[in-house]
């Protein structure tokens, strides 16, 4: 949605710049080549191909965050690395050989990826450019992400290059088959969503219709394809046709009066064509003011105009040549002049329930499906988010919008439109292939496929009360245990009990399982802006945690904190003070560093950090134990080695289960750079 004061509707990505700054092909293009098609993996089953001109190929395997999962070396000119050990998750992979350049790339490991949705129960898509990006095998991907339904553009000009001239062939610009594109995905149950746009140089001076002639023309273009594709194709009717600014305005603007004329003759022609196809209404542009008002500082004469247009459209009787009503929307915060995009909570599910509402109106609307067919979070970095926020943003937006009714979710959009960090190019779930040939996922696309497959079958049923900012939306299926979606938009974690009669699994965003025990009928768990998955039979509900409140705070900051033993002037002390640079360091291995954090705190995660200027990656293998008294000490995180890199600016955290303690324990066993360990700050937090 573009307006003079506004970014467009899907226009600005950050691609993890501090973990490499954008993923990508480095260096000589013909010294490695991976040979997958694409780097989505069943959980178990996870093989990277590659051929190099020389022989052995050095790779890294690196989490969401940056720490180091594997590493090892890819044998021979086709060598292959098998990572069937690896849970499932997002990661990064990094190859290298000694003068041969380097890819650093991203890999998705996910648990049922051969199990694809129900296509009659499933609510999620997403849109692509065919048109523009024709290689890719779009129902390959769109089944492993878990979508069944997918949007794209059957430009006019494109099926009409000469007046009264129909082809579906590949033709410059665009070469794209519309033929093989549409059997393959009805051949994989994903149904197509065609949007019919925009304007043709043969009519009415290359501009939307706006004569008798322009019209019907537009109409028997919309014929032509219903005509070939009948109900295989749904029809949208023109994109963002109510965007003040949008596609081809000539004579006829932005408004009903001249949006509705065309629908009718379009609607007409399919349906004479295709009686069974479904009619979709323009997908409205807007942003949340657009929607809902509130901006007071770039636009506020666009406040309402979405919405307004909308009620003009019912009002002149416009419900009766729509099957479907959609809408766009793009989350952004504009009450302080700068264009930013803010969080999902209250925004599109505000949208939809004011939309329904709007609809339930008018008896031609009533009933009628909505969708919501662009929505999404750019990920360039000045006025973006990050890919992890990406991820988390699109699973919390999505469920909150099933909350409230909506019949369809899609994504905007399926690809990265731009290989390079652009203000209208870093939309998507999966990298711009230029520089990943082997088409590589954003972390959004893994956090799809989880979704689509945690909530196959399921519908939403209610919520847990668990005050402002908590969240726990409950969603059933008849014979499966209930799965709960739960998160919190406060900056630090909120605890919640859940109630268990024995354990239960614990999904991250991107597909991490872990199974948590109650004791005495309770496990308590920390929620963060990234939504977990809480399944299982014996959870009977959950409620907020009664804690002493840390407040977000480091707890072991400035505390008491005590050394096996230290190094000249690398005291323990340094561990705890305000800076990074300045750091422990045993005398030797094995070592320990205790804080005492002064009262007990239920502790859900500690940070290990070295100074970043030493600049050598290393792995130092830590582990966790907790104390209430000093004296006894019991593990909380098994020994684990943790990469110390550039990637994750030389820190490591380690999420925990939520302990009571008032002694923290960080235990060092190896460091592959030297005989102590070294520690440059150490963070604790609690609930």
């Amino acid at each position: 949605m573009k307006g003079s004061g506004y970014r467009a509707s899907r226009s600005c990505n950050l691609a993890a710049v501090a973990l490499l700054a954008s993923l990508s092909h480095v260096g000589s293009a013909d010294a490695i080549t991976i040979t997958n098609s694409d780097l989505l993996f069943e959980a178990g089953a996870a093989t990277v191909t590659l051929t190099n001109s020389t022989g052995n190929v050095s790779w890294t395997l690196l989490d969401v965050a940056g720490n180091i999962v594997a590493s090892g070396t890819a044998s021979g000119t086709n060598g292959s690395i098998n990572l069937n050990s690896i849970p499932a998750g997002y990661y990064r992979l990094s190859l290298g050989a000694l003068f041969q350049g380097t890819i650093d790339t991203s890999i998705g490991i996910i648990t049922n990826l051969s199990t694809v949705p129900a296509a009659s129960t499933n609510k999620f898509g997403t849109t692509a450019h065919p048109e523009i990006l024709p290689s890719p095998n779009y129902a390959s991907l769109l089944a492993k992400g878990g979508l069944s339904f997918m949007r794209f553009d059957m430009r006019w000009p494109q099926i009409e290059p000469t007046a009264g001239n129909y082809t579906f062939a590949p033709t410059t610009p665009y070469f794209i088959d519309y033929d093989v594109l549409i059997a393959s995905l009805t051949n994989a149950n994903i149904k197509p969503l065609a949007v019919l746009g925009y304007s043709n140089p043969a009519y009415d001076n290359d501009t939307r219709p706006y004569s008798p002639a322009g019209r019907a023309a537009y109409a028997a273009y919309a014929a032509a394809i219903a005509d070939r594709y009948g109900a295989q194709l749904e029809y949208e009717i023109f994109n963002e046709y109510n965007h003040p600014e949008g596609f081809a305005q000539g004579n006829c603007d932005w408004s009903v009066s001249c949006y509705l004329p065309m629908l009718q003759a379009a609607e007409a022609a399919i349906h004479t064509e295709a009686p069974t196809a479904k009619v979709v209404l323009t997908g409205m542009a807007g942003l949340s003011p657009l929607w809902l008002g509130g901006d007071t500082q770039v636009q506020p004469d666009y406040n309402f105009i979405s919405y307004n247009w909308l009620k003009d459209f019912l009002d002149a009787g416009g419900a009766s040549y729509v099957d479907v009503f959609n809408i766009h929307n793009y989350t952004v915060e504009t009450s302080t002049g700068a264009l930013t995009f803010g969080n999902p909570e209250g925004d599109n599910e505000t949208i939809v329930q004011n939309v329904k509402a709007l609809l339930a109106q008018y008896p031609a609307a009533s009933g009628k499906p909505l969708w919501l067919t662009e929505t999404g979070w750019s990920t360039y970095p000045t006025v973006g988010v990050s890919e992890t926020v990406q991820a988390a943003y699109l699973v919390r937006d999505a469920v909150l919008t099933l909350r409230k009714g909506l019949d369809r979710y899609e994504f905007y959009d399926l690809f990265d439109d731009s290989p390079y960090a652009s203000p209208d190019g870093n939309w998507g779930m999966l990298r711009h292939p230029q520089y990943n040939p082997a088409i590589a996922p954003k972390p959004a696309f893994v956090a799809q496929a989880v979704l689509s497959r945690k909530l196959d079958g399921y519908t939403y049923s209610s919520s847990d009360s668990l005050g402002a900012n908590v969240y726990s939306l409950v969603f059933t299926k008849s014979g499966s245990p209930s799965v709960r979606v739960m998160w919190t938009s406060n900056q630090s974690a909120t605890g919640v009990d859940v109630a268990a009669s024995s354990a239960f699994n614990v999904t991250s965003t991107l597909g991490a399982v872990s199974s948590v025990t109650p004791s005495s009928g309770t496990a308590v768990l920390a929620l963060s802006g990234n939504p977990v998955y809480v399944v299982g039979s014996s959870v009977s509900g959950v409620s907020l945690h009664s804690s002493n409140p840390s407040g977000g705070a480091d707890l072991a900051l400035g505390k008491s904190v005590v050394a096996s033993s230290q190094s000249g002037s690398n005291v323990a002390a340094n561990a705890v003070d305000a800076g990074v640079s300045t750091y422990w360091q045993s005398a030797s291995l094995p070592a320990t560093l205790t804080v005492d954090m002064g009262a007990s705190y239920d502790v859900h995660q500690v940070k290990v950090s070295l100074p970043p200027e030493w600049t050598w990656w290393r792995n130092e293998t830590l582990s966790i134990q907790g104390s209430t008294d000093g004296i006894n000490f019991s593990p909380i995180s098994a020994a684990k080695s943790y990469g110390f890199t550039n990637t994750n600016n030389f820190s490591v955290s380690i999420d925990l289960p939520v302990t009571t303690a008032r002694y923290i324990r960080v235990s060092v066993t190896a460091n592959n750079l030297a005989t102590a360990a070294q520690i440059g700050k150490l963070e604790i937090y609690g609930l």
